[in-house]
């Protein structure tokens, strides 16, 4: 995936937050692509995970598999 000229010339951010609700497991599965797309177009930058309804897969049993999808794709 090539990046476009618009993402080539913006400021690219040192931290990225992400607010959710929450993350239900189909939640957390369908937004795997969407994290990983920003870990691709923003490599450097700090991506924090915030679920303001409470519960999120990321942070349990995902854990592990989220951290070797991101670096499957990079």
């Amino acid at each position: 995936m090539g990046k476009s000229k618009a993402v080539k010339q913006m400021k690219i951010p040192e931290k990225i937050l992400v607010y959710v609700y929450e993350d239900l497991l189909g939640d957390a599965l369908l937004k795997l692509p969407f994290v990983a797309t920003l870990r691709h177009l923003f490599p450097k930058a700090h991506i924090a995970w915030c679920a303001g309804g409470g519960h999120t897969f990321y942070k349990g049993i995902f854990r592990p598999l989220v951290a070797a999808y991101f670096r499957r794709c990079n």
